[in-house]
C-alpha cells in the first residue's frame, strides 16, 4: 500500500528521472550532502534511511524512559505500562543492529520507487 503510493507519486517528486530501474548512485554516493536538495537526501542518500531507521526507537526509548521514570516517582502505576513499550522498543532496536549489514547502503528510493527488472533480465529468448 505505501509502495503503490511512492510509485503513483515519484513522476511528480522527481520529474527529472525517467528510468526507474536506475539505482541513482550519483545521489547515493554523494558526500557533501549539502550539495543535495532535500528530497534527493531523504529518498536516494543511505543516511537519511540509516536516520529514520535507528532514530525511531531511539526517541520512543528516551521518552518512554523519561515517562516510565516520572510516572514511578509520582506514585502512579502507569510506568508499567510504559516500561513494556520501553522493552518492546529496546528490542526492536536490537534487531535493528543485528540486521544492519542487511540495512546498509538501503534507500527509500530502493524500497519504494525504484523499479527492478529482475524478470527480464532473467527471460532467455528463443
Amino acid at each position: 500500500m505505501v509502495t503503490e503510493f511512492w510509485k503513483q507519486q515519484r513522476e511528480r517528486i522527481f520529474p527529472e528521472i525517467t528510468d526507474f530501474t536506475d539505482p541513482q548512485d550519483k545521489f547515493r554516493n554523494e558526500q557533501d550532502l549539502n550539495n543535495l536538495s532535500w528530497k534527493h537526501w531523504f529518498f536516494m542518500h543511505p543516511s537519511a534511511y540509516t536516520l529514520m531507521n535507528y532514530g525511531g526507537p531511539i526517541v520512543g526509548i528516551l521518552m518512554n524512559a523519561s515517562g516510565a521514570i516520572y510516572l514511578f516517582f509520582k506514585g502512579s502505576i502507569l510506568w508499567m505500562l510504559l516500561l513494556f513499550i520501553l522493552l518492546v522498543l529496546l528490542w526492536d532496536l536490537y534487531v535493528k543492529f543485528k540486521q544492519k549489514d542487511l540495512n546498509k547502503g538501503r534507500t527509500y528510493y530502493d524500497l519504494h520507487m525504484r523499479e527492478y527488472d529482475t524478470f527480464k533480465e532473467n527471460l532467455v529468448e528463443d
